[in-house]
C-alpha cells in the first residue's frame, strides 16, 4: 500500500494485489583460437541466445481518497478525478499483462601483435558485433464502474463511505451483489443487476488495453590500435561503425497526446541510423605504479523498449503509470575523462578522476499532467545536457594493520556530479509562474553525489567470502516537469537520498556446488519523492521498500 499526500490532511491511497510469472532462459558460448603463423593473430569469439517471460494475469489496485478522517470519498468527475492514480473514478482497476523476448548476439574479435615479439603490448585490433532482440508484449485493462440503476442510491456520485480499508469501501453490504430493485433485465435502458460492472478498457483510447511488437538490430564493426610511443606512453585510438535499427509497430487506440499525434496515423515508428564513433586514449606512467589516464570517446544511448512501446503501464509498487514514446531517437555522448591512479600493492588503488560529459538529445523521464488522465511519467528526447564532476577511489588491504587483517579489505570511492540542461523560453515561464525561478535544471537521472564504501572478507582456501556494502545518492531529478499548459504543469519530482545496506555471504560446498545468502536494504529508511511549489517542499510519495534476503544453492561445470 502507497500514500501520496494532496494538501492538507487529504492523500490518496493504492492497494494493490500483484502476481507475476517470470522465466528467463540463456545460453552462451565462446572461445579463443591463436594462428601462429598468421602473425599470431588470436582470435576471440563467443555468442548467446536468451529467453525472457513475463506473465501478470490478474494484477489490482484499490484507490481512493481519504480526507484524513478515514472516510473514503467517491469519485467523480471534477478536480478529485486528477488526484487518484490511474486518472479515473473508478476504485478498482485490473490488468493483465504478458511478454516474450528473444535475443541473439555473436562478437568476433581479432587481435594481431603489431612487434616481432609475442607480447601483445603493440596491438591491432579489428572485430565485429551482432545483436537482435524482439518483444511482443499485450496488456488488457478493466475497471469497475458503480451504478446505472434507476435507484438514485446506484448513481455512479455518492457521498463518503466511512471505513478503514479498500473492502469497507468496494464491498460493503449495500454496494454489492444484485442492487437492481425493479427485476428488470441487464441491457434494459438505465437498469443494471449489479452494482459493479466490469469495464474492458481495451479499445477505448485508454492507453491502458493495448499491445505492441518491436524489434532491435545492432550491427558494428571497429578498428583500433594501441601501442607504446615510448616506454612510458601508451597510445590508444580507434573507431566505431554501428548500424541501429529499431522498429515500432502497435496498437493506436491511445490518447491525444502530442508525442502520439504522428505515431496515431500509421501505428508504425522506426529508428534507422548509422553512427561513426571515434575514440582516444593516452596513459603515461608518470613513475613505478602511478598513471596519468586522458580518454576521449563519443558513444550512444538507445531508448529501451519499454521507453519506446506505446502502452500506459501502471507500477504499483510506487503508485506510478509510466507511458512510452514512440518518437525517441537516440542520444549522442562526447565523453571527456582523467584519472590519476597508484597502486601501492596487488589488490589495492587510489586514484583521482575528472570528467565532463556534452549530451545531444538526452533521453529523460519526464512527469506530465492531463486533464482527462490524469499524471503520467514518460521519456522524451530534450534538446541538449552536461554532466562534470570528479571522484576518488580507494581500495586497501587490511593487512598491514595487523596480522589477524589478512583477509579483510576495504574499498571506498565517492563521486561529486554537476549537471545542466537549458530550458526553453516556454518551461522557464511556466516554471516561474509555479515560483521555481532559473532557466537552468539539472539533468534528469543525476544524483548531485554517489558514495559506495564497504568491507570484504576473502577465505579462498575455505572457499568462503563475505562483504558488508553502503551505498547512498544525492539528491536526484526523478522526472523533470512537464505538461500541456499552465494548469496542467507538474513541477519536477526530486528523489531524496536513499541509502542502502547490503550484506552477502558465499560459501563454497565442493569445486562445483556453491551457496549465496543475500540481505538486502537492511536500514529500510523511507523512500521519498518531492516536488516544489513556490519555494515549499511538499512530499509526493513515500513509502518503505522492506528487508530482502534470499538464499541460492548454484551449481557449475
Amino acid at each position: 500500500m502507497t500514500q501520496s499526500p494532496i494538501g492538507g490532511n487529504r492523500f490518496t491511497t493504492t492497494s494493490a494485489i500483484d502476481y507475476g510469472e517470470r522465466q528467463l532462459a540463456f545460453m552462451q558460448i565462446r572461445g579463443e583460437d591463436f594462428f601462429k603463423k598468421l602473425g599470431n593473430l588470436k582470435l576471440d569469439w563467443n555468442g548467446g541466445l536468451g529467453n525472457a517471460q513475463l506473465i501478470e494475469p490478474d494484477q489490482r489496485a484499490f484507490q481512493a481518497v481519504n480526507d484524513g478522517d478515514t472516510q473514503r470519498a467517491a469519485f467523480d468527475t471534477g478536480d478529485e478525478k486528477n488526484l487518484t492514480v490511474f486518472g479515473n473514478n473508478s476504485p478498482l482497476n485490473r490488468f493483465q499483462r504478458s511478454l516474450n523476448e528473444d535475443s541473439f548476439y555473436t562478437i568476433a574479435d581479432f587481435t594481431v601483435p603489431m612487434d616481432l615479439q609475442d607480447q601483445y603490448q603493440n596491438i591491432f585490433k579489428t572485430g565485429f558485433y551482432f545483436d537482435q532482440a524482439q518483444r511482443a508484449f499485450s496488456q488488457s485493462a478493466f475497471n469497475y464502474a458503480y451504478g446505472g440503476s434507476t435507484d438514485p442510491y446506484y448513481e455512479t456520485s455518492q457521498p463518503n463511505i466511512a471505513g478503514e480499508t479498500w473492502s469497507d469501501y468496494f464491498l460493503s453490504p449495500g454496494r454489492s451483489g444484485l442492487v437492481n430493485p425493479t427485476g428488470e433485465p441487464a441491457g434494459e435502458t438505465g437498469t443494471k443487476m449489479m452494482s459493479w460492472s466490469l469495464v474492458n478498457l481495451s479499445g477505448k483510447n485508454s492507453g491502458y488495453g493495448t499491445f505492441y511488437n518491436i524489434q532491435q538490430q545492432v550491427t558494428a564493426s571497429y578498428v583500433m590500435a594501441s601501442f607504446k610511443l615510448f616506454p612510458q606512453l601508451t597510445l590508444t585510438g580507434g573507431s566505431r561503425f554501428e548500424n541501429t535499427c529499431i522498429q515500432l509497430k502497435g496498437a493506436t487506440n491511445l490518447p491525444n497526446f502530442p508525442t502520439f499525434t504522428e505515431y496515431r496515423k500509421t501505428g508504425t515508428a522506426e529508428i534507422v541510423q548509422l553512427d561513426l564513433l571515434p575514440s582516444a586514449g593516452a596513459t603515461f606512467e608518470l613513475m613505478k605504479d602511478v598513471n596519468l589516464r586522458f580518454n576521449w570517446s563519443q558513444t550512444l544511448a538507445r531508448p529501451s523498449f519499454k521507453e519506446l512501446g506505446p502502452v500506459f503501464s501502471p507500477d504499483f509498487g510506487s503508485s506510478t503509470i509510466f507511458v512510452g514514446n514512440p518518437t525517441l531517437q537516440l542520444s549522442s555522448i562526447n565523453n571527456y575523462d582523467f584519472r590519476a591512479e597508484w597502486f601501492p600493492r596487488a589488490g589495492e588503488v587510489i586514484s583521482l578522476g575528472l570528467f565532463y560529459k556534452d549530451i545531444d538529445a538526452p533521453l529523460e523521464q519526464t512527469i506530465f499532467g492531463d486533464p482527462v488522465n490524469g499524471q503520467f511519467l514518460q521519456y522524451v528526447n530534450n534538446e541538449r545536457g552536461e554532466v562534470w564532476g570528479w571522484e576518488i577511489e580507494m581500495r586497501k588491504r587490511l593487512d598491514q594493520i595487523h596480522a589477524t587483517l589478512k583477509d579483510f579489505s576495504i574499498f571506498f570511492n565517492f563521486t561529486q556530479i554537476q549537471s545542466q540542461v537549458t530550458m526553453t523560453a516556454e518551461e522557464t515561464r511556466i516554471r516561474n509562474n509555479l515560483g521555481v525561478p532559473g532557466d537552468t535544471r539539472p539533468l534528469q537521472g543525476q544524483p548531485s553525489y554517489v558514495l559506495n564504501a564497504g568491507i570484504n572478507y576473502d577465505k579462498p582456501e575455505y572457499r568462503f567470502y563475505s562483504g558488508l556494502f553502503f551505498n547512498v545518492s544525492g539528491e536526484m531529478l526523478y522526472a523533470a516537469g512537464g505538461g500541456f499548459g499552465d494548469t496542467d504543469f507538474v513541477p519536477d519530482t526530486y528523489e531524496q537520498p536513499f541509502p542502502s545496506l547490503d550484506f552477502n555471504m558465499t560459501q563454497g560446498l565442493t569445486e562445483e556446488w556453491k551457496m549465496t545468502f543475500r540481505a538486502k536494504n537492511l536500514l529500510n529508511p523511507f523512500y521519498r519523492l518531492t516536488q516544489t511549489y513556490f519555494g515549499n517542499e511538499y512530499d509526493t510519495n513515500t513509502y518503505t521498500k522492506g528487508w530482502d534476503m534470499s538464499l541460492n544453492v548454484s551449481y557449475s561445470f
